[in-house]
């Protein structure tokens, strides 16, 4: 199914207001993101005790990052 080209286009602007924002965190929390929701090439393969746990963080900490 091929979307019109309006929609494509407001996929291609929401990818990059993402990035943008993506960039005014700090890398670790930018990683945290992307893992949590999907971002990018990270896939959210992990349950809610893994990330905190590959970043030795709390998962309150996590929680706020989110």
């Amino acid at each position: 199914m091929s979307l019109k080209p309006d929609a494509v286009l407001f996929i291609d602007s929401l990818h990059y207001v993402l990035e943008v924002v993506l960039i005014t965190l700090s890398e670790r929390e930018s990683e945290i993101i992307g893992l949590n929701y999907g971002i990018g090439n990270r896939k959210p393969t992990m349950d809610i005790d893994e990330i905190p746990e590959l970043f030795v963080i709390t998962r309150e900490r996590d929680g706020q990052i989110k």
